[in-house]
């Protein structure tokens, strides 16, 4: 399997999940709206989602150069859904045809003269996934404060009149993995993947991604733990400790062949910044070692999560790593920037600068 057939699945069932989102919001007297001046509309927040996504469609093999971002631009929410079903209804096989050699070829990404890294190619379109990712989270939270139910992606939502057991949330992801054929990759050769390790594919985004997060933490108020931006929300404090807790989530991936949910189980919540900036470094360093110390042999064995005594999915650990570890972090850590936004409290670049950094 290439490099390019590795990513197509997750590039898939991401854009089918997005979709969802975009369609959600199309009501066109919301596009707007925005809950804070310093914060996109939620129509630019469609069209930033379009931008990455036609950046991914047409990467380039030399640079990719972005000479003007703009957060205010804003394209009709219809029209945003109809280009981004147009974009990316075959973005999988757009990358399954890529060869490793063109995937590994060093790409700048210059934003406005700005040099901001220079990775493989398959790199830079995780780095645009990610920041869909990023987009639609904030986008979903967008539809929370506006009182519109929003599709399901990693968790229970509270919008569902009767709140779903631990089995249902998890059989649902399960649900959301398969739709993304995940489980294609059991029947493939993921040793002859390409010369690099797969551990040593993930760490640079793996990195990355702890990084911005670990900012995003230090940020976080000390004296807003009890907020929320909504009666459904989450509050402040504990949206912070579930970010803390994702590195943890890695550990027990890697370390153990299955985890077992019991009702009762303690979850984060901040109470401190030294708290939650202690258990997310402490996670931090042995999630890392323990994933660069990972042969190719045990991060494709499969893994298990059972809930009340029911195996709710096996996949490879590599799966796992991408989406509940990874793509969930990056979900709720964008949801973290809204509320500190929110609370008028800067916030950190993440993908580019922020309205603080002008």
């Amino acid at each position: 399997m290439t490099i390019g057939q590795s990513l197509a699945p997750e590039a898939d069932r991401e854009m089918r999940i997005t979709l969802g989102v975009l369609e959600t919001a199309v009501p066109q007297e919301n596009e707007t709206w925005k809950p804070h001046h310093n914060l996109m509309m939620l129509g630019s927040l469609a069209t930033d989602i379009l931008f990455a996504a036609v950046l991914m469609d047409r990467c380039p093999l030399e640079k990719q150069e972005i000479t003007r971002w703009d957060a205010d631009t804003r394209l009709p929410l219809p029209r945003c859904v109809l280009l981004f079903y147009e974009y990316t209804d075959s973005i999988g096989d757009s990358i399954s045809r890529d060869s490793d050699e063109i995937l590994e070829t060093p790409l700048p990404l210059i934003i406005v003269g700005r040099t901001i890294f220079t990775m493989p190619r398959g790199a830079v379109l995780r780095y645009w996934l990610s920041l869909i990712i990023d987009r639609r989270a904030q986008l979903v939270l967008y539809l929370r404060m506006l009182d519109i139910p929003a599709p399901q992606m990693y968790e229970h939502r509270a919008d569902d009149k009767q709140p779903a057991s631990q089995f249902d949330r998890y059989r649902l992801l399960v649900s959301i993995w398969l739709r993304g054929r995940w489980w294609e990759f059991r029947y493939c050769s993921w040793w002859s993947l390409t010369h690099m390790t797969i551990s040593q594919m993930m760490l640079p985004e793996f990195d990355q991604e702890m990084a911005n997060s670990r900012r995003v933490l230090e940020a976080v108020p000390e004296d807003n733990y009890s907020w929320k931006p909504h009666e459904k929300s989450m509050t402040l404090g504990r949206l912070a400790g579930h970010v803390a807790e994702m590195p943890g989530w890695a550990i027990v991936t890697i370390n153990q062949d299955k985890l077992e949910l019991t009702p009762g189980m303690s979850a984060t919540t901040a109470t401190s910044k030294e708290q939650i900036l202690s258990v997310f470094d402490k996670s931090l360093v042995i999630a890392r070692e323990a994933l660069a110390g990972a042969s190719d042999e045990t991060l494709m064995a499969n893994w298990s999560l059972i809930v009340g005594g029911h195996n709710v999915f096996t996949m490879p650990r590599t799966a796992v790593l991408r989406s509940m570890v990874m793509n969930h972090m990056i979900h709720h850590r964008a949801q973290l920037g809204v509320y500190l936004r929110l609370l008028d409290v800067k916030v950190p670049g993440v993908y580019g600068p922020t309205a603080d950094d002008k």
